[in-house]
């Protein structure tokens, strides 16, 4: 009898830390989604300086706190901040139930290494650009020190060959698809 009311209680805290995390992803979401240039530019203090922060009409639906985990978000991950959220709707589908969230999970990882491949790869001619410095990388501040480094240690064109074969080799182990062999 103890065993069923521990299992209750047990699965009962699950279900709410499963429903907390939802809720949470789905509000970061909403702040990536409804981002607004005029919100970083508000809060980098470029626009309106002097004004306190809860006095500020944001454009960004999840209101200040949406504006600055979007901000954040988009300076340390880029468009990879996306994958955030995803993966906390992952967990959270994992604690309510497991056989759903386990047939996302490996798709959501190799969705996300490949993504940050391929960001890595569009960010190449950004660093070998002749440009001193990125404004805008596609993948944050994560893609860019992975991109300077890739390029430094084995070059633009090198980083580009060896960036697609591992795109290449995840997609090949994980799929069924072998296009060299007829």
């Amino acid at each position: 009898m103890a065993r069923k009311k521990k299992s209750a209680k047990s699965n009962r805290k699950r279900l709410f830390i499963g429903a907390l995390l939802l809720v949470s992803a789905l509000l970061v979401l909403v702040s990536l989604t409804t981002h607004a240039i005029i919100d970083d530019q508000r809060i980098t203090g470029e626009i309106d300086p002097h004004l306190n922060p809860f006095e500020i009409s944001y454009h960004n639906q999840g209101g200040m706190l949406g504006a600055y985990f979007a901000y954040v978000l988009f300076v340390v991950l880029g468009w990879l901040a996306y994958f955030i959220p995803l993966g906390v709707i992952f967990v959270s589908l994992r604690l309510f139930s497991s056989a759903m969230a386990v047939r996302f999970e490996a798709h959501s990882v190799l969705l996300f290494l490949i993504s940050l491949l391929s960001t890595m790869i569009y960010d190449i001619h950004l660093v070998t650009g002749g440009g001193t410095e990125i404004i805008f990388p596609a993948g944050g501040l994560v893609a860019q020190k992975l991109t300077e480094l890739s390029v430094k240690v084995l070059g633009g064109t090198g980083s580009n060959l060896v960036l697609l074969g591992a795109i290449l080799v995840l997609l090949l182990l994980y799929t069924s698809v072998t296009p060299f062999l007829a």
